[in-house]
């Protein structure tokens, strides 16, 4: 794969289950990817320290699967390629959004990101 990407973070929230508009089922979750900061800026109230957040899509099933067995906490990697896209935010406004489009998922031990 060209432009290969990599992100590890910890799963913020639970996956999302999604259907896209070709009726097909798909997973979204975001990683927290900056652990001491998320820490620091609950701590201190936003005091100018921000938590890097990456939006994954999934669409392997395999991948999906994993995803679901997954929980809020856990460390997570995953491997695949950037997409981007302009859309209309309910104010009207105009806004881009990148998503890690998965081709690979994995769970980590804890451990290995301390």
């Amino acid at each position: 794969m060209i432009d290969e990407f990599t992100v590890a973070g910890i799963l913020h929230q639970p996956p999302a289950e999604r259907t896209a508009k070709n009726g097909n089922r798909f997973l979204t979750a975001v990683l927290i990817c900056s652990r001491q900061m998320a820490t620091e800026r609950q701590r201190q109230g936003n005091a100018g320290k921000y938590a890097e957040m990456v939006e994954v899509t999934v669409y392997d099933q395999t991948c999906m699967d994993l995803l679901r067995q997954c929980r809020p906490g856990d460390f997570v990697a995953c491997t695949g390629y950037i997409h981007s896209h302009q859309y209309r935010r309910a104010d009207g406004s105009e806004a881009w959004l990148t998503t890690l489009i998965a081709a690979n998922l994995s769970r980590l031990d804890v451990r290995s990101h301390e």
